[in-house]
């Protein structure tokens, strides 16, 4: 019993300990069972309401299906499906689709403004002449040149040293 979950202490171990597991208890039936309720239920209150039960139905078999037949009026589509839960997954999907387009889009504009930048760079390289004085480190790989190339200005700081 030492390594029982429940006898944490001294006095639950005792418990454990001197309870006789080998006795079972008294079988109970079905029959002991029937007689008189504890609580009194009225039938009625035992079906769902009345009023969640009527709103239930008429959303799912009157609102549902107008909405999507005019949701099929309106947009002049064949292809959508009768039911409402059918059109809200295309357009979850249509939605998804629409947002994953928009990031390669955004991707690639990006990328067209690297290349005009590197072309600009470039032109500026092959034109030879930087348009502006400035101090730069002679490392190739230093921001200073980087900021150079691109046209951009250096920080006031660098020209301090």
């Amino acid at each position: 019993l030492q390594n029982c979950h429940g006898a944490r202490t001294e006095r639950k171990a005792a418990l454990f300990g001197k309870f006789a597991f080998h006795e079972s208890g008294k079988l109970r039936t079905l029959d002991e069972l029937q007689g008189e309720a504890m609580i009194d239920v009225e039938p009625a209150s035992l079906a769902p309401p009345t009023l969640h039960s009527i709103c239930g139905i008429a959303k799912t078999y009157v609102i549902d299906p107008l909405i999507a037949h005019s949701i099929q009026l309106d947009t002049k589509c064949q292809v959508l499906p009768r039911e409402l839960k059918e059109q809200k997954k295309i357009l979850k999907k249509s939605k998804r689709e629409t947002e994953r387009y928009e990031e390669r889009v955004e991707a690639l504009e990006e990328a067209v403004l690297m290349a005009e930048r590197a072309g600009d760079v470039i032109e500026k390289c092959k034109s030879g002449g930087r348009g502006r004085p400035s101090r730069v480190d002679s490392c190739e790989s230093s921001l200073a040149n980087w900021l150079v190339m691109l046209g951009e200005e250096l920080p006031r700081g660098y020209y301090l040293f």
